[in-house]
């Protein structure tokens, strides 16, 4: 027979497309947390292209339109 403790540590089988519905559901995250993604990744993209491109190449081959 499984404790609780076992039953409460058992692996949640969710697809990934139904995350972040699932988790707004059990109010783990914001409803609106798509908006406030949003702002993040325009002040992301923001502060991005003030960096110096000529300290690491890498920075070259990264997409500044939001897709991180």
């Amino acid at each position: 027979m499984q404790t609780p403790e076992d039953i409460r540590n058992l692996p949640i089988d969710i697809t990934f497309s139904r995350l972040g519905e699932w988790l707004v559901d059990r109010k783990r995250i914001p409803s609106d947390w798509r908006k406030r993604m949003a702002v993040i990744k325009a002040k992301i993209s923001k502060e991005f292209s003030l960096l110096p491109k000529d300290i690491e190449p890498y920075f070259h081959t990264l997409d500044l339109d939001g897709k991180f």
